[in-house]
């Protein structure tokens, strides 16, 4: 067994002069956009990855996010996109990837991925906690000479858990691509 590489990073940034649209106009002569003060997003992203045996990878990635509005263009709309002290909308508090790399002679290789999502907040007509979710995807490929197939399953068990207030996923969805390497 080898070990692979551990990697940590930290950010925080701090956004300022975000767009927010209103359904009716802000003004009298203004148009339905209009600048919000200020947002914050801080956190940790980390990976690790290992080799188990010749032809075997794992890896996890792991996201910790931590979102708030500092200043809003619209205070007082309590189901607005930017309400102080909110988190911002869409933005998961966690995130979870582990992945499987399996090679298959010198030719192939199986990819075998994960992806759980936290809740996070969003806004359809109101404010709303959208719960957590988890997508399965598959994918591999096989070389020929000079050329590359390959093929993906994306969300493999067809979970229909919203992303986004609203709007469905995508269901169960495949993929079929050629590569050509040009020497």
């Amino acid at each position: 067994v080898e070990r692979g590489p551990v990697r940590v990073t930290y950010f925080n940034q701090r956004f300022r002069d975000l767009i927010e649209y209103s359904p009716t106009p802000v003004g009298p002569d203004s148009v339905n956009y209009f600048n919000v003060g200020g947002a914050i997003a801080s956190g940790i992203e980390t990976s690790a990855t290992r080799n188990v045996g010749d032809r075997v990878m794992v890896s996890l990635n792991y996201t910790y996010l931590h979102t708030r509005v500092e200043k809003s263009g619209s205070p007082t709309n309590p189901n607005g996109l930017f309400v102080p002290g909110r988190p911002l909308v869409r933005r998961p508090a966690q995130t979870v990837a582990p992945q499987v790399v399996v090679t298959l002679g010198a030719r192939a290789r199986v990819i075998v991925g994960g992806r759980w999502v936290g809740k996070r907040d969003d806004v359809a007509a109101q404010r709303v906690t959208l719960p957590p979710y988890t997508r399965v995807n598959l994918s591999g490929e096989y070389t020929v000479g000079s050329v590359v197939l390959s093929g993906s399953l994306e969300n493999a068990c067809n979970d229909q858990a919203q992303e986004i207030s609203g709007f469905r996923p995508l269901g169960r969805t495949v993929l079929l691509g050629v590569r050509v390497a040009l020497d």
